[in-house]
């Protein structure tokens, strides 16, 4: 009775993988060996997940409409627990829509890709928190993709107008200057 956004193989609490199947409005756990005893099982119907956002990075992170979640292995109840890991930058992430997303494990980094060519990016702390930073492309990303070629970790993006680009590698954007901004605290 939801839409089906994303479906992700994780290992569960269990001695077995589970396929998570994260909808517009719920969660769901399928468990099973075969035909014979798969089992459907809400995890949350508080909580869903956003097209083609969701990642497993050790339990699934995905972005929903307040916020990005993460859905964690337990050994309680339910053998998944849920919890909001993005306050700081909930009111940008508010409505937000995924255009994709990807997990860069050497560097612990989520990356999500919004429509108007901003991206959040989570950097995966201690106790499973994440340090939040947005960032903005000047391109729209419709696909990025993390894999291992000839050894070596590489990440790409394509944007909607058909350039790839190689991240994390450089100091620039295809040759032209990184806009930044710099905000420290002040010490009382």
């Amino acid at each position: 009775g939801d839409t089906i956004n994303d479906i992700v193989s994780v290992a569960g609490s269990e001695d077995k993988a589970v396929l998570m199947v994260l909808c517009l409005n719920s969660v769901h756990a399928l468990f099973g060996n075969s035909s014979a005893d798969f089992g459907l099982k809400p995890i949350t119907r508080e909580s869903g997940c956003s097209r083609d956002s969701a990642r497993d990075i050790g339990g699934v992170v995905a972005l929903d409409q307040p916020g990005f979640v993460r859905y964690s292995p337990t050994q309680a109840f339910g053998n998944f627990r849920w919890d909001r890991v993005s306050n700081q930058i909930e009111p940008i992430a508010r409505g937000q829509v995924c255009e994709c997303a990807v997990w860069v494990k050497r560097r612990s980094k989520y990356r999500v890709f919004f429509p108007a060519g901003t991206a959040g990016c989570g950097l995966l702390e201690p106790k499973g928190q994440f340090a939040w930073s947005t960032i903005d492309y000047g391109v729209r990303i419709v696909k990025a993709v993390h894999a291992e070629i000839s050894g070596t970790p590489r990440t790409f993006y394509a944007d909607d107008q058909g350039a790839v680009y190689e991240a994390d590698v450089g100091r620039s954007f295809a040759g032209a200057e990184i806009q930044i901004a710099l905000r420290l605290n002040e010490l009382s």
